[in-house]
């Protein structure tokens, strides 16, 4: 039967690593939504170099026919 396994999950020991785990879980997930957040941050800044890149690019060509730079 399963009943010896039942009884050693309700040992002191086990249900002291059952909360350590839990506060693991718990830090985890706040540092995987903490780069969650930064990384939205770096994509909206990657997206504003790009725009930035496409606006240089048509003053280059404005001004000079081609692009010659860059």
């Amino acid at each position: 039967t399963i009943e010896p396994l039942r009884n050693d999950l309700k040992t002191p020991s086990n249900i002291e690593e059952a909360k350590n785990n839990q506060v693991i879980i718990k830090a985890l997930q706040i540092s995987i939504a903490e780069y969650n957040e930064e990384f939205a941050v770096l994509i909206s800044q990657a997206q504003v170099i790009k725009l930035d890149l496409v606006i240089v690019k048509a003053i280059l060509i404005v001004r000079n026919g081609t692009i010659s730079v860059l």
